[in-house]
């Protein structure tokens, strides 16, 4: 009996010793509340914080990118044409992905207001999904989505400006009406290449099917926008004034063919253009190619 107590009084201050240490045990493997949580980001990450332009508050990173020279094209006002325009940028790149517990719309708003306060000024933005901002040679494009977003940070001399004209894959046509959508949102104007048309300038529907039930579908998709049908050409020796008789046959040819399959003319205009927006100057073969086309565009645009 006296054993048994012996042997209790050694073993009790232990398991106290034990259950007094435990808490602090427990306290040191969580996170310091008092820490730095970009540090403890960054270790979790391997991303450090962007300087140039942080991230808007509870936005967390979730994967970067870094090279010492990376090209990036950043999206510009369209010009007095309606044309859009970009700015290829090559300079010193960062990359950053962020997560964020807002909607698209208020992440824009965020950081459209944030921009200025790194002094950055905005050179252009599409509401909710791009915005490109400026700080002297060092440019931003903002991409932004759902729930997240991502800054591409490019420090260099951008001197290239160059027109956008959705010569897509040496001018073929739209895959969907899906990638039409897209490209109007961004855009506002989308070229379709590949309708076949009679010596009489009429549309041929059986050889050009798939591309007109493409832009069919897009139209009926968005019941209430309404598009100028614009018909582009340049004829080798031929005039511009011939080339604009062309346009503008085609053009009411494209227009009278969709009001004849449903869709109200009410929605429609026809646009000839002739070889005014010819791609250019040097007339190169595939230039040529690609200005005989005809574009869907939204009215001032």
């Amino acid at each position: 009996m006296a054993a048994s107590r012996s042997s209790l009084r050694a073993v009790l201050p232990i398991a106290i010793l034990s259950i007094l240490q435990f808490p602090a045990m427990a306290l040191a493997q969580q996170p310091d509340p008092n820490g730095n949580p970009f540090e403890t980001e960054e270790r979790m990450t391997g991303c450090t914080r962007l300087a140039v332009f942080p991230p808007l508050p509870s936005a967390k990173v979730t994967s970067c990118q870094k090279s010492d020279s990376v090209e990036v094209s950043m999206p510009l006002k369209p010009d007095a044409s309606g044309y859009a325009q970009e700015k290829k940028v090559r300079g010193a790149y960062e990359f950053r992905e962020y997560q964020i517990k807002k909607d698209q719309d208020s992440t824009f708003d965020s950081l459209i207001d944030a921009l200025p306060m790194s002094s950055f000024t905005i050179a252009h933005s599409v509401r909710p999904a791009t915005i490109t901002a400026r700080n002297g040679d060092t440019w931003i494009l903002i991409n932004i989505s759902e729930n997240s977003y991502n800054v591409s940070v490019v420090r260099g001399t951008a001197v290239q400006y160059a027109a956008v004209y959705n010569v897509q894959a040496i001018c073929s046509p739209p895959k969907d009406a899906d990638q039409i959508s897209q490209e109007m949102r961004l855009h506002s104007r989308f070229a379709i290449y590949g309708l076949q048309f009679s010596p009489e300038n009429r549309i041929s529907a059986k050889n050009s099917s798939e591309i007109l039930a493409t832009l069919l579908e897009y139209l009926r998709q968005n019941p209430d926008s309404p598009v100028f049908i614009e018909s582009h050409k340049f004829t080798a020796g031929g005039s511009e004034l011939d080339d604009f008789e062309i346009t503008r046959m085609r053009a009411d040819a494209v227009v009278a063919w969709l009001v004849a399959n449903g869709v109200p003319a009410a929605r429609l205009q026809a646009k000839p253009f002739g070889r005014a927006r010819f791609f250019a100057k040097d007339k190169a073969p595939l230039e040529a190619q690609c200005s005989d086309r005809i574009e869907i565009s939204k009215p001032g645009k």
